[in-house]
């Protein structure tokens, strides 16, 4: 199964810590998937910085770990991710669009 990314966080009623903007969205994502595989694709770029956990990210076959502390700009499309259950995965997620990037840049 594959989950719209932005479509989910911002439709999760049990998500309190969150700003949506037209171009932007901002979340603190406790993660409680309980599978270890997982796939998604989104439609905007992310800034995904770890606060507890660990995550891997599968890009072109190749596995990148994120654990706590660490960030990563991802681009919009379709990823996996392994998780692990050892530590909650707690995250603070920045969607932006190409809009908000043009102008965050132009200004």
């Amino acid at each position: 199964m594959l989950v719209d990314l932005r479509t989910f966080l911002i439709s999760n009623p049990e998500l309190q810590n969150r700003v949506i903007g037209a171009d932007f969205l901002t979340v603190e994502y406790r993660c409680p998937i309980n599978v270890e595989q997982f796939r998604f694709w989104n439609d905007m770029h992310v800034i995904n910085y770890v606060i507890s956990g660990r995550k891997d990210w599968i890009v072109d076959g190749q596995v990148h770990a994120l654990s706590a502390g660490q960030a990563a700009f991802i681009r919009k499309g379709v990823y996996s991710t392994k998780q692990y259950f050892d530590v909650e995965h707690c995250v603070l997620v920045f969607m932006m669009n190409d809009a908000f990037i043009r102008q965050f840049l132009n200004d």
